[in-house]
């Protein structure tokens, strides 16, 4: 298991390498970073974005496949009947929106199934045209 870069500071992230609260300690970045890791995960999603606004909306959604995935089994299925009573207003969304699901669902259980990290916080910035995901996740 590769060794977090890990700093302790009361209140502000130090060295933009971590994050303290009362309840919990949080890492920004580690020798395997999250913000690639979950780029990897949306990817199959990820090549049919064309701007920006599309970017941010796969990867608000990657970020919440990936949380439903580390939770609870109980509260991921409560959690999965919420956002298909979200989507149940359209039958086309619905039906879309639940193959999407399922299909992240098995890439998160086949490629990243030892990652149980929750991502707390994202923040995504383009440069030169380029898109740049920073991740503020739980230890593992």
């Amino acid at each position: 298991m590769p060794k977090s870069k890990v700093r302790k500071k009361k209140t502000k992230a130090k060295n933009n390498n971590s994050i303290e609260t009362k309840d919990k300690f949080f890492i920004i970045e580690e020798d395997v970073k999250m913000s690639e890791v979950l780029l990897d995960f949306a990817n199959p999603l990820l090549e049919h974005c064309e701007d920006i606004e599309e970017h941010h909306k796969v990867i608000a959604y990657a970020t919440l496949i990936w949380n439903l995935t580390n939770l609870p089994k109980a509260d991921g299925e409560r959690f999965k009947k919420d956002i298909c009573k979200m989507l149940e207003h359209d039958e086309i969304l619905l039906q879309d929106g639940m193959e999407m699901m399922e299909m992240m669902l098995a890439r998160k259980e086949k490629y990243f199934k030892n990652m149980k990290r929750m991502i707390v916080d994202y923040d995504i910035s383009v440069t030169d045209g380029q898109m740049n995901v920073q991740i503020v996740s739980t230890l593992n």
